[in-house]
């Protein structure tokens, strides 16, 4: 159990909860399922708080996701993995109520299947080749609907959709020596590029590209991160040392 407590800068408080619980040994060979659900609420204090009805304007989250993880890479043999190390199958399910008051309330359901392993001790691979999030506004207001409409590369984040995504990511993290370490990770991912595909071989050249009627985004991204740190060491005393950690 995980309490939280929430102050922000527009005078909204309140409280969170995370519950989660793990089986260890679910089926007798490791495998792990774990069930999360979370919930948090927050009401307006001071300035404002008296001015509208005040059920109306709190803001509310409630979740759950669960997580099926096999301590096994079920995948085809020709993967190059690390028969020391533990490799991860997980497949997940999640459901998400958002509710933002005076903007939206928000409904998002999702899936995925992944694959996590280790080629050697400094890298580490995790492949996702299917995600699947469905997004769908239940109601919103009309100040959130005039911003959207002075905003349209925002609205589209926000309109009911399907998000059909694939990526991998790569980390090599190496111990060059007990004072320096090397850090590089690698993560690329596309969203309906292969459902857009599919749609076009349909003979559908034209309008918006939809999935069981309703659209779904389309995008690629990419990024990378290299680290650099070291650490030296001054003794001031026998038993006083100055450490310095430097990050490039």
């Amino acid at each position: 159990l995980e309490f939280q407590a929430t102050s922000k800068s527009n005078s909204y408080i309140g409280p969170g909860l995370v519950a989660s619980l793990t089986h260890k040994n679910v089926f007798g060979g490791g495998e792990q399922l774990t069930t999360q659900l979370t919930a948090g609420y927050e009401w307006q204090t001071g300035k404002g708080s008296d001015e509208v009805n005040t059920g109306s304007i709190n803001s509310y989250e409630f979740g759950a996701k669960s997580t099926l993880s096999f301590p096994r890479l079920l995948a085809p043999s020709f993967v190059d993995r690390s028969r020391r190390y533990i490799n991860w199958t997980r497949i997940s399910l999640s459901a998400d109520l958002l509710n933002r008051p005076s903007f939206f309330k928000m409904v998002q359901f999702g899936t995925s299947f992944s694959w996590e392993w280790h080629a050697n001790r400094n890298s580490l691979n995790e492949f996702t080749p299917f995600k699947l999030t469905y997004t769908k506004m239940l109601s919103t207001t009309e100040s959130f609907d005039s911003a959207m409409m002075q905003n349209p590369a925002v609205a589209l984040s926000f309109r009911d959709q399907f998000i059909p995504m694939m990526s991998y990511s790569y980390t090599y993290d190496k111990v060059i020596d007990k004072n320096n370490n090397l850090l590089w990770s690698f993560n690329i991912m596309e969203a309906g590029n292969i459902f857009s595909g599919i749609w076009s071989l349909a003979g559908k050249k034209q309008g918006e590209k939809k999935l069981f009627g309703t659209p779904f985004s389309q995008f690629v991204k990419a990024q990378s991160q290299l680290v650099f740190s070291c650490r030296l060491y001054h003794g001031v005393h026998s038993k006083q040392w100055l450490v310095f950690r430097v990050f490039a």
